[in-house]
């Protein structure tokens, strides 16, 4: 008995999804447009389509923030898995708009935060991004022509 084959929704981070052009990062903290929910902000830049990885993202949780090391990276972790479970209808709304989309997630908190209010916030703002904050696939004239 064959069973039906169901869309598989990819529950993986690659390292191809990840940011690591300093490019990218400077055209975010240039040009990027800002999302706040407290204590999340997230930054985001159209960059060119690519089909396979049509969403790149990054975390930061600063230093001023966060004092300890542990913490940071904890904080780092708990948004990075926040994205993961939580990123196919943005890789959706992506593909379907044929664009490409550059995230940076910053903690601005100072103590630890609990999984699911991290959860839930980076929900709160992928949702918004998609709604109210719906990124056009034209990139900014200076950048047309230039491969990210």
């Amino acid at each position: 008995m064959v069973t039906p084959t169901k869309p598989r929704k990819d529950f993986t981070l690659p390292a191809a999804a990840r940011i690591k052009s300093k490019k990218v990062m400077d055209r975010l903290f240039e040009k990027g447009t800002g999302l706040w929910q407290s204590p999340f902000r997230m930054v985001f830049t159209t960059i060119p389509y690519n089909e396979e990885q049509p969403v790149r993202m990054a975390v930061s949780a600063p230093k001023r923030k966060m004092k300890k090391a542990v913490d940071r990276n904890r904080m780092k972790r708990l948004m990075r898995e926040a994205f993961r479970l939580n990123k196919q209808p943005i890789l959706d709304y992506c593909r379907q708009q044929q664009i490409g989309l550059a995230i940076l997630f910053i903690s601005q908190c100072n103590t630890q935060v609990s999984f699911r209010k991290t959860e839930d916030k980076i929900i709160i703002l992928l949702r918004r991004l998609t709604t109210e904050n719906a990124p056009t696939a034209k990139l900014p004239d200076d950048r047309n022509d230039q491969v990210l």
